[in-house]
């Protein structure tokens, strides 16, 4: 059976955020059939659409990079209500 190669999306730039340790825990659980790479997108401006006609070379790079992909993820932690936070994290 062959790989399918993911892209990881971490939406925080923090080191430390939940979502990067989600996105690691998933590279490290993912069965063999699954190769995950986590994508930076530090590097990346904040995007405009006006910039598409000529974008910078980070989003040129950053697309070229995504392309070679099969799929791609964001981990992000669940959303619960107000009144169950304190339940389920504590």
């Amino acid at each position: 059976m062959s790989s399918q190669k993911i892209a990881v999306l971490i939406g925080s730039l923090r080191k430390k955020s939940f979502n990067r340790k989600m996105a690691n825990a998933l590279t490290t659980l993912a069965p063999p059939t699954l190769n995950l790479e986590i994508i930076e997108i530090g590097g990346l401006s904040i995007y405009n659409p006006d910039l598409d006609e000529a974008p910078p070379a980070a989003w040129i790079e950053f697309r070229d990079k995504i392309k070679t992909f099969d799929g791609g993820c964001k981990p992000k932690p669940p959303k619960f209500p107000a009144a169950h936070f304190g339940v389920v994290f504590h």
